[in-house]
């Protein structure tokens, strides 16, 4: 399951990602309306460069709060009105957010991928193991059975892996009395999965990567 714990590490991280953001944003808005803007510039804290311009108007520029606090008076007359304060925020940070988008999502796929291709491994190493240990206890004669394996007391696998979909992979068994041969193949070449893997008799692991176009093989 190490695999999963890689992609479950990233949706943690883009979670505090997107937590620390919001925070920013609602506490630069909450700035902003104290000092007598529009709240909605505090969407551009999330562009880059429009962040810092943001942080030298509020540093250098009088905040428009003094000037009503001089005349005793909210002015009615605000720098920029609200409508065209919001409408230049969102045209500065939704293309922003398009391309975090565009980044993450593939990343994430990537990262699934890899977590998929992982767990196949870890399997097919789990089926190789169990196979070679049940030789050992049969004097070198191997299961011609995957039940041989599962309904052993005790068993020597917690499942039968065989004709089944996990992790994004169907696996394929071949068992002889001399040997064996267990086959991962990707349901979505590419997208479930970038490999075929395959071991065979004393754990020897072999991979292949596919492509998009390739079909699951018995």
């Amino acid at each position: 399951m190490e695999g999963w714990g890689v992609v479950l590490l990233g949706l943690v991280m883009i979670i505090l990602g997107i937590g620390l953001l919001a925070a920013l944003v609602l506490s630069v808005m909450k700035i902003a309306q104290k000092a007598g803007y529009h709240p909605a510039l505090g969407l551009l804290a999330l562009v880059p460069y429009f962040n810092i311009l943001i942080l030298f108007l509020f540093a250098f520029r009088r905040w428009p709060i003094y000037d009503a606090m001089d005349a005793q008076k909210i002015s009615s007359e605000k720098p920029l009105s609200g409508w065209v304060v919001t409408v230049f925020c969102l045209l500065g940070v939704v293309p922003f957010l398009l391309l975090l988008t565009a980044i993450a999502i593939p990343n994430f796929m990537r990262a699934k991928v890899s977590a998929n291709d992982a767990l196949a491994r870890q399997t097919l190493q789990i089926l190789s193991r169990a196979s070679e240990n049940y030789a050992r206890d049969h004097g070198g004669v191997y299961p011609e059975d995957i039940a041989d394996l599962v309904s052993a007391s005790p068993p020597y696998l917690s499942r039968d892996y065989c004709r089944q979909n996990t992790g994004g992979y169907q696996y394929t068994c071949r068992l002889f009395s001399s040997g064996y041969e267990y086959q991962a193949m990707p349901q979505e070449a590419g997208k479930s999965g970038s490999h075929k893997l395959v071991v065979r008799t004393g754990g020897i692991l072999l991979e292949e990567g596919v492509s998009p176009s390739a079909e699951l093989q018995d």
